[in-house]
């Protein structure tokens, strides 16, 4: 099973480029009816409004954790994003891949300017939507994990051009 992750800050179009690189994938025939698509986002609303206290970041990642166990116990290759709060989730859920013998995983780091995804915040939903001065934190976060042996996706590129360069970076190792 392979495992394929997203990260980025908020608004950086990962949930976007995750569901374009699976549907290029599946083109190639690649997939099959054995991928599974994992969204932290599916969990934001443990918190009503996306201000996670310590006690709802860890109840949000140990339903993480379930959901892709469960896959996994199916046979199910996986693709998941993210947008990382806290470093030790980071490693929880590499070190999570790793223990369920996801081989290989694939790291993406999706880029954009802070001005860009300030602007793409204020165009979500209002439950969706984070204040500007989380936005900021989460993009410096994020930028200081960048060494982190991931491969660099400009989300400024077209949404289905850089699908196509993460699905040639998948498949060339394989």
């Amino acid at each position: 099973m392979i495992a394929i992750c997203l990260r980025g800050p908020a608004g950086a179009g990962k949930t976007t480029l995750a569901y374009e690189l699976a549907k290029v994938l599946r083109q190639r025939g690649f997939f099959g009816e054995k991928l599974g698509y994992v969204s932290a986002d599916m969990f934001a609303h443990i918190s009503m409004d996306c201000q996670y206290t310590t006690r709802e970041m860890d109840l949000k990642y140990r339903n993480i954790e379930l959901v892709i166990r469960n896959l996994a116990s199916h046979g199910m290759d996986l693709v998941y994003d993210d947008t990382y709060r806290r470093s030790q989730d980071y490693d929880f859920i590499e070190s999570l891949l790793e223990e369920i013998n996801y081989h290989p995983i694939y790291k993406f780091f999706v880029s954009v300017p802070l001005e860009t995804a300030l602007e793409r915040n204020r165009a979500r939903f209002w439950k969706e939507r984070l204040s500007d001065t989380l936005i900021i934190s989460h993009h410096h976060f994020h930028q200081a994990l960048i060494a982190r042996g991931e491969i660099m996706v400009d989300a400024l590129m077209e949404v289905k051009k850089s699908a196509r360069l993460m699905a040639d970076e998948v498949m060339s190792s394989i």
